[in-house]
């Protein structure tokens, strides 16, 4: 029975994709690639947010064999970094007000980041751990 549901869950959940994917418009062969995600997107909190994760995610165990950099303080060098990028290269920065505000932005994109970190890796850490599991198993 649970081999059933698991099964009718996957076919519908396969159901509505295929459903999205066709409401979804066609991708314009003649949009370059970087256009996927552009810099326009990294200038808001919820981009930086996701590449300021990504990057961590793929960088933190390199930098620990060279460098004991804390976390946090990787995560929020990396976050002031795409945010200074992204206004740098759409050119929104115009002087050195901007630039210690786009820092100071930096802070909460690195909180958010932490926070996303946190939702997303906390049960997989737990279970890596063997939290939360009954004694003798």
């Amino acid at each position: 029975m649970k081999r059933m549901m698991i099964i009718a869950a996957a076919l519908g959940i396969l159901a509505v994709l295929l459903g999205f994917a066709k409401a979804a418009p066609a991708i314009d062969p003649g949009v370059p690639v970087s256009d996927a995600y552009p810099w326009e997107a990294l200038v808001t909190m919820g981009g930086a947010t996701v590449i300021t994760l990504v990057v961590v995610q793929y960088l933190k165990a390199p930098v620990d064999k060279f460098l004991k950099i804390p976390t946090r303080l990787l995560v929020y060098v990396i976050a002031a970094g795409v945010m200074v990028a992204a206004n740098v290269f759409t050119a929104r920065v115009a002087g050195g007000g901007d630039v210690l505000l786009i820092l100071l932005n930096g802070v909460p994109v690195a909180f958010a980041a932490m926070g996303a970190h946190e939702v997303t890796f906390s049960k997989v850490d737990q279970a890596a751990q063997g939290v939360g599991r009954p004694p003798g198993e």
